[in-house]
């Protein structure tokens, strides 16, 4: 996974209003929160999605998926 690179995966947990996703490539799960995701989706556990990974705004020495797309 890297930055500007477009990713994909497997919604694997989701609560209210964050979940992680399960890389296609077995990496590590990957964070997100909802105002991540683009469109009108609601995600859901077992969607697939396609997204960007980059530092998270809050916490800058983890990661977290940017700009979710469900594809389902």
């Amino acid at each position: 996974m890297a930055k500007d690179v477009k990713d994909y995966g497997i919604i694997k947990y989701w609560r209210d209003s964050y979940g992680f996703i399960a890389p296609d490539g077995g990496d590590s799960d990957v964070f997100f929160h909802l105002s991540q995701i683009l469109g009108d989706n609601e995600p859901k556990r077992g969607l697939r999605v396609s997204y960007f990974v980059a530092p998270d705004k809050r916490y800058p020495d983890k990661l977290a998926a940017h700009d979710v797309t469900v594809l389902e």
